[in-house]
């Protein structure tokens, strides 16, 4: 999970919400056309804004395959169900991320993708495990199932390959390819990259290449 920074509500969300006052929580959305655009358009906004990442897993991910996720669930705080800074968006995979939360949220057994310290509650094991180094970010992880199977053997893949690439294609390489934003998109699982990068764990990597 890595630290999300949401910009100003667009023009065109804060507009709608102002000139359809029968617009009062998020399902109301619904129950019309305008209102069902201007949820799939805030949704294609906000994945740009998020660089193209689940904010929960940093899985890729694009309109089709995703959904608006609420921080604090819609249906217990109606009042911030239409909050843009309260919608963030998730990947729709099964018993994952926002589909697994659900209706769950806690003040004090949740890390938001919105916390300042969202980076600082994690680590990554080499085997594609990610571990909360706190009860709150242990109990997040079991709450949005971030060390499935599918995901770890996933995560796993992606470290081997990264050691790979510093061997043959140098540590720069890497950076730009798999940590850094191109055209406007993060690669995936950049979180655990970064975390790998920045705690020296391809330092004594070597370049095969290199003279």
């Amino acid at each position: 999970m890595i630290r999300i920074i949401k910009d100003d509500a667009p023009a065109f969300w804060t507009d709608f919400l102002k000139h359809n006052k029968n617009v009062r929580i998020y399902d109301d959305l619904e129950k019309s056309d305008d209102g069902k655009e201007v949820r799939q358009k805030i949704r294609i906004h906000m994945i740009s804004q998020q660089k193209f990442i689940c904010c929960y897993c940093c899985g890729e991910i694009n309109e089709d395959d995703s959904h608006n996720e609420h921080i604090r669930p819609r249906d217990k705080k109606q009042d911030l169900s239409l909050d843009y800074n309260n919608m963030l968006v998730s990947c729709n995979t099964s018993n994952q991320c926002g589909k697994l939360k659900g209706g769950y949220y806690s003040e004090n057994d949740f890390v938001s993708p919105l916390d300042e310290d969202v980076e600082e509650q994690f680590k990554y094991s080499t085997d594609g495990e990610i571990i909360g180094l706190n009860e709150k970010a242990k109990n997040t992880i079991d709450k949005l199932g971030l060390n499935s199977y599918k995901m770890n053997q996933s995560r796993k893949a992606l470290y081997n390959e990264c050691i790979q690439l510093v061997k043959y294609c140098g540590i720069d390489y890497l950076t730009e390819e798999y940590i850094n934003e191109k055209e406007g998109k993060l690669p995936r699982y950049v979180g655990m990259v970064k975390y790998f990068y920045d705690n020296g764990f391809f330092d004594d990597v070597i370049a095969i290449g290199e003279d």
